[in-house]
């Protein structure tokens, strides 16, 4: 199976929490949170969650970075979901939008941080 992600990602994991922006049916509920995120990119990341969510979901997402307990906050579109082992668990990719400079520039800066803490 061909890799088609357009940059590497570091596995790398953190609290985060999300907040559903679209589609309006499923934005009632608002909240869903999850344990830890995985596999974080400039263009997105995988988390792990109790909710299966649609592909093309917009969420708002924070993530908090345990070193320096920063939070980014992100949004991100649902790009797959699966079935994490044979828990009650999901495992969601997904790839950020509208991301500010600002934004981009942290989470560089978190990845490659990192990189060099594991080298």
């Amino acid at each position: 199976m061909k890799d088609r992600r357009k940059r590497k990602r570091k596995n790398l994991l953190e609290k985060a929490s999300a907040e559903i922006l679209s589609p309006p049916e499923l934005s009632s509920s608002k909240q869903i949170y999850f344990s830890f995120s995985q596999d974080v990119s400039l263009d997105g990341i995988k988390i792990i969650t109790d909710t299966q969510l649609p592909e093309n979901t917009m969420l708002g997402i924070k993530l908090l970075i345990s070193d320096t307990q920063k939070t980014l906050k992100l949004k991100g579109k649902v790009k797959w979901a699966k079935k994490y082992h044979d828990k009650e668990l999901y495992e969601t990719g997904l790839e950020f939008y509208d991301t500010s400079h600002e934004t981009i520039l942290a989470l560089m800066e978190y990845i490659y941080k990192k990189e060099e803490n594991f080298s």
